[in-house]
């Protein structure tokens, strides 16, 4: 994205306005030899570039074995549906990625209860969580696994890479916390493959070894400390789960600074 606005810049800006970048490489000649109006083919691809900035690209780390991340996701997929039937013509790009809170979770999962007593003492603390997710769809109405995630983040990966990120982890998380499934055990998660029609497989080394990486990326080169954590264009982040109304608004933001860097 920032190489694409820097191209811009080297090829449409001037100090006297905007110059129609095939111009400059000699292909004006060309366009008079047609009949073609050099300045007008520049103005339909200043129009283009302007279309293209009108994407936003957000970044978000989470994991399943997050009950708030589930509750942030519905918040956020609310703000993008919102935010894009107000600007129909943009578009929001979404780069799911692994954070794994406690990788030292058992292989296949714990029991609920018996994970909350073991690390707070109990699950008291659930209970402003199923207020807050209540409000958004997020009832958690059979939550009976703390799940080890890793395999989940392998199936989302692969899932994401087929264009279908957004829909696989809304069923794992449903799974999850609403359908009292164990979403640590394979078995579990090659349904969902097979529910989505996911090609190739979700448990190569190739994905394993990503997901390895995109947990690490985001605890010591992104210094993330808690998750849902949030990204938009590569700047500024969003922390927890935050109201759609202030993901609404960081996008129109972020619009903006894009637009204003082209005047027409």
């Amino acid at each position: 994205i920032f190489f694409s606005i820097r191209s811009f810049f080297f090829f449409f800006q001037a100090e006297d306005g905007i110059r129609d970048p095939l111009w400059s490489r000699g292909l004006g000649d060309v366009y008079k030899r047609q009949g073609i109006n050099a300045e007008y083919m520049g103005f339909l691809n200043i129009l283009a570039m302007k279309s293209a900035l009108k994407e936003l690209v957000v970044d978000v780390y989470s994991d399943i074995a997050c009950p708030w991340c589930y509750v942030g996701k519905k918040k956020f997929m609310m703000a993008k549906q919102t935010f894009l039937k107000e600007k129909p013509d943009c578009k929001i790009n979404v780069n799911w990625h692994a954070y794994m809170i406690d990788p030292a979770t058992k292989q296949l999962g714990e029991d609920y209860m018996a994970y909350n007593v073991r690390r707070w003492g109990g699950d008291g603390w659930t209970h402003s969580l199923k207020s807050a997710g209540k409000k958004v769809g997020a009832t958690f109405a059979n939550w009976k696994t703390w799940p080890n995630t890793f395999l989940a983040h392998c199936l989302i990966l692969s899932a994401s890479k087929q264009g279908k990120g957004d829909e696989v982890l809304e069923e794992v998380f449903r799974l999850c916390y609403e359908a009292g499934e164990n979403v640590s055990d394979p078995s579990t998660l090659d349904n969902v493959a097979t529910k989505f029609g996911l090609s190739g497989d979700w448990k190569s080394n190739e994905i394993k070894q990503a997901v390895k990486e995109d947990d690490r990326t985001g605890k010591e080169e992104l210094d993330i400390q808690g998750v849902p954590y949030f990204i938009i264009n590569n700047k500024e982040a969003l922390e927890g789960a935050q109201d759609s109304s202030t993901f609404v608004k960081a996008f129109g933001k972020y619009l903006k600074q894009h637009l204003s860097l082209i005047h027409i």
